[in-house]
């Protein structure tokens, strides 16, 4: 059920062209979010849980069209309600003030699509997001205004903070990689030096012919955290293995603009895994949703490893499906204690719990970068939040 408004009306800062005639009581509120959550009934919000709710039908998670790279930071602290994402606190400078959303303003949809709690089950406002902008960055959000309890369509604009990064790589040994090898450079997070492998962005580059080769990165500046050191390098891969690379990773300093790094490839081969990346997602299969993967969800994550997939955002993805949310009774708080023991051996403190709640609410809801940055972290805290 989508929900359109006409008419014109003033939220906070912004004067909308669409405006609601009459003042709409916050009991009817309650009536809109009933309407919407029966229409999300009956629609595929997420395949995995509805194919799980059938009898005979084997459980599934497969990884959503797009996934994981359309992730837009309204950049607000919000509570989930059953009647939407009340408004706690606002970053400045983000989407959400731009838009003039306010403290205590209430998102009751994202594109039409409900947000909140709907029947006893939580539906991300980051989750929406990512579904609903559209290519030009926009969308339309339903907000509760605090000020006067009007509904008023918002709309919102994920304006582009992109920097980008790009030069050139080389090898040392000049012959042309094979057809089974893939080249891949890739911005990291080294701000702490037990921190592996933490890949902010990376770029496939086709196999090269002759050297040197170009690339591109575009990087969101929204993502890059400020008391944070960043890195790259470039990487060969056969069958998921490094076979060479440009070497100890470069620093680089993120800003606005056009930042030039050129790489060049050593050679320096390493071991072999032990064990292969689809058996590694099977065991998390085993460890964190206690069943084994079907024969498609095989298939469709060997399909992401070939595209370069990070493995770390297979476990993370897992992490943060609906399927093991729901096996923590689709509770926030459960959801982020499990979380934390599956990753760290151990639960969280009080004072941990409320730490790791208040980065959720930053990633807008949103379990997988949660679950990602929280993987990344190994057994070290994030105190530079």
């Amino acid at each position: 059920m989508r929900l359109r408004l006409s008419n014109e009306v003033t939220l906070g800062p912004i004067h909308l062209r669409h405006f609601l005639a009459p003042v709409l009581a916050w009991a009817f509120i309650t009536l809109v979010c009933q309407s919407v959550a029966w229409a999300q009934s009956g629609r595929d919000r997420d395949a995995a849980s509805r194919q799980r709710t059938v009898p005979g039908i084997e459980p599934n998670f497969i990884p959503p069209a797009g996934f994981p790279n359309r992730q837009f930071k309204l950049g607000i602290y919000g509570s989930n309600t059953a009647t939407g994402v009340v408004i706690n606190r606002i970053v400045p400078g983000a989407s959400a003030q731009q838009a003039g959303l306010e403290v205590r303003d209430t998102i009751v949809t994202v594109g039409g699509y409900q947000v909140g709690m709907v029947d006893g089950r939580l539906y991300d406002l980051g989750d929406e997001l990512s579904r609903r902008v559209d290519a030009a960055g926009r969308v339309t959000l339903l907000v509760r205004n605090h000020r006067n309890g009007q509904l008023v369509n918002v709309p919102v604009n994920f304006h582009s903070t992109a920097t980008v990064i790009e030069g050139s790589i080389r090898s040392t040994d000049r012959r042309p990689l094979s057809r089974r090898d893939s080249l891949v450079v890739r911005l990291l997070d080294v701000t702490s030096p037990g921190w592996n492998n933490v890949v902010i962005r990376q770029q496939n580059l086709d196999t090269p012919v002759r050297w040197p080769v170009n690339y591109r990165l575009e990087v969101d500046t929204m993502t890059i955290r400020p008391r944070h050191r960043y890195a790259i390098d470039a990487q060969v891969l056969r069958q998921g293995s490094v076979i060479n690379s440009s070497g100890s990773p470069r620093p680089v300093t993120i800003s606005a603009g056009k930042i030039r790094v050129d790489l060049t490839l050593v050679g320096a081969p390493t071991q072999l895994p032990e064990r292969s990346p689809i058996d590694q997602i099977r065991e998390w299969y085993r460890r964190f949703l206690g069943r084994e993967p079907t024969g498609r969800e095989v298939a469709v994550w060997q399909s992401e490893l070939a595209r370069g997939r990070p493995l770390d955002e297979v476990e993370a993805s897992i992490l943060g499906s609906n399927e093991f949310f729901e096996q923590n009774r689709s509770d926030p708080d459960q959801f982020i204690d499990e979380t934390y023991r599956q990753l760290k051996g151990s639960v969280p403190t009080p004072a941990e719990h409320r730490g790791l709640r208040d980065r959720l609410g930053e990633q807008d809801g949103l379990r997988f970068p949660f679950a990602l940055e929280l993987l990344r972290e190994g057994n070290e805290s994030d105190r530079s939040r």
